[in-house]
């Protein structure tokens, strides 16, 4: 007779199907950065314009 602490739990986990040719996590990290960059360059050129102006 089998008590329930003698019992292992056994968790089994599908594998995660990764679709596309890139990493997704490395597609996230530089889409992130490139949109950091664009607006802050935007801004500081709105700021030139705006100082070359006044």
């Amino acid at each position: 007779m089998k008590r329930e602490d003698d019992v292992a739990e056994i968790t089994v986990r599908a594998k995660r199907e990764v679709r596309g040719v890139l990493e997704p996590n490395l597609v996230r990290i530089i889409s992130f950065i490139v949109i950091t960059i664009s607006l802050v360059a935007c801004t500081v050129l709105c700021i030139l314009a705006i100082w070359k102006f006044t």
